[in-house]
């Protein structure tokens, strides 16, 4: 606590101390209050064991509760008021038949530090928000990749408060694999819980280079996040995930789901047709990672052909208010339905969806992470 200091408290003229309201511990007390208090050895237990029997609720163990109003110790001419700052920290500060000017003094004192000390407390958060969020950006891979037979074009908007969307891929001549998901939950624990999980991911790719040469199903990764989240958040914090497999040579792509959003396929390659792409909701099945030891996967296949896209997000995506009601996936399939039956570049058309989106929704605060990932298959 670096705003309520020892020399601020020495400054005012009545006895005022700051304890810690779990053990009684006094954090920073001023001369006033010492003459008072001579034996305390910097805890109140004391000082509330002089208290009038009136004012305890109850004391145990030096766990109390206590009435924040004026109160009378004994044999002190002073009244004593307790009021909360925060959670953890209480002060104690006294009032004896002082003038009305300096009574004004103490309580814009008090008032003053509880500001600054609140103030301190907001921006030690946002520092940390904003370093999370860093954090979080650093873990995804470049939102832009074309490869022969495979362009993948992603995005992410992160909201105020931090979520725990995470995207990743690996793709090679035959195969791109896209694994997304959503942590449940906002702020720090979530961005961290995604640092373990791009952890995991960088290590399985390590052993694709450097063993195999090609990466496995699916499900033995999905089974992996699982084991880790569910042994490291105690089921405090879950995670949806999904994971694509768009297979160049056998022209199918399967969906592997552990309660994640529904997919979308874009069949593009009936756009010289009929002016329009068609669209394939693939069914979303299965339970979130580190909910239980043991995992259910929902897996589902679907035959593609050239042109065609898969089109994989968070839910922060269809959660945003839009005209004070969710955007619903009703409303992101007819965004991508138009948005796609556009012949241009998938990264243009990525960029142009994410800001229809955004352009869409009541509040430019956003109160969940967005992210969109899609794969387009060349010839």
């Amino acid at each position: 606590m670096k705003i309520i200091t020892a020399d601020l408290i020495e400054s005012i003229k009545i006895p005022i101390a700051i304890f810690n309201t779990n053990n009684l511990d006094i954090i920073h007390k001023n001369t006033h209050f010492d003459e008072i208090f001579k034996s305390l050895n910097d805890n109140l237990l004391n000082v509330f064991l002089n208290f009038d029997i009136k004012s305890i609720l109850s004391l145990t163990e030096k766990k109390f509760e206590y009435a924040c109003s004026f109160k009378k110790i004994k044999n002190v001419p002073f009244e004593f008021q307790i009021n909360n700052i925060d959670d953890n920290l209480s002060i104690i500060y006294g009032f004896n038949n002082m003038k009305l000017k300096e009574n004004e003094y103490i309580m814009n004192s008090y008032s003053k530090m509880v500001n600054d000390y609140n103030l301190l407390k907001e921006k030690q958060l946002k520092d940390s928000l904003e370093m999370a969020s860093s954090i979080q950006k650093s873990l995804l891979p470049r939102p832009n990749l074309q490869m022969k037979k495979f362009n993948i074009s992603s995005f992410y908007q992160s909201a105020v408060s931090i979520g725990g969307d995470w995207y990743n891929y690996y793709v090679n001549d035959e195969e791109a694999h896209i694994y997304i998901g959503d942590i449940t939950g906002h702020g720090i624990g979530s961005a961290l819980l995604a640092g373990v999980v791009t952890g995991i991911f960088e290590k399985y790719l390590l052993k694709i280079i450097h063993e195999t040469g090609k990466p496995e199903e699916p499900t033995h990764l999905l089974n992996d996040f699982n084991k880790i989240i569910f042994k490291l958040s105690n089921q405090k914090l879950v995670m949806t995930m999904l994971a694509l497999v768009v297979s160049h040579k056998s022209m199918n792509i399967t969906s592997y789901s552990a309660a994640h959003n529904p997919p979308i396929l874009l069949k593009r390659s009936k756009l010289t047709q009929t002016g329009q792409v068609d669209i394939k909701l693939i069914g979303n099945l299965g339970s979130k990672l580190g909910y239980s030891e043991n995992l259910n996967i929902s897996a589902q296949n679907l035959d593609i052909e050239i042109g065609d896209i898969v089109f994989a997000y968070t839910d922060g995506l269809i959660e945003g208010l839009s005209n004070g009601e969710e955007y619903g996936i009703k409303r992101l399939k007819e965004t991508l339905k138009k948005s796609f039956s556009q012949d241009l570049p998938i990264e243009d058309i990525m960029k142009q969806v994410k800001e229809t989106i955004l352009s869409e929704f009541d509040s430019n605060v956003l109160e969940d992470d967005i992210s969109a990932i899609a794969v387009e298959v060349l010839h």
